[in-house]
């Protein structure tokens, strides 16, 4: 039986580039040494999306609105899993994926530089930010 003095060490793991111990559950290295990604990385490069990749829209990113009022960001984007359908010179043309089913009707997910909108002074164009859903091609 082991005295209660002695602690088990977490789990670790050696780095192949600087030889470090790091956590065994850790994704990577001080040195920059990664071990692995995640699953659902962010999309770096929104412009090498073809048709029919599966993709995630994030809420708290894209074009929003202030209320002049509360002061509080009203987003009027575009959120929830999507399917490309083409892309264009400052977004993304996609249908909306409910429980499963493609609908009918294109959104467009813009990706485009930050800016104000001319007309009104409080609602900020702004781009989305965009994961990998679990499955990239949809057929």
């Amino acid at each position: 039986m082991k005295s209660t003095s002695e602690k088990r060490k977490p789990p670790q793991k050696q780095c192949p580039k600087c030889e470090a111990s790091c956590h065994a559950r850790s994704s990577s290295c001080g040195c920059g040494h990664i071990f692995y990604k995640k699953k659902r990385a962010i999309i770096e490069d929104w412009t090498t999306l073809a048709h029919g990749d599966a993709i995630k829209s994030i809420k708290g990113h894209g074009s929003y609105w202030i209320d002049t009022e509360t002061k509080e960001k009203v987003y009027m984007g575009v959120y929830g899993k999507l399917i490309v359908k083409s892309v264009r010179r400052d977004g993304v043309i996609a249908y909306r994926v409910h429980k499963g089913l493609r609908s009918n009707c294109s959104e467009f997910v813009y990706m485009g530089s930050p800016k104000t909108w001319k007309m009104l002074d409080n609602y900020h164009i702004r781009p989305h930010k965009l994961i990998w859903d679990k499955k990239r091609k949809r057929r």
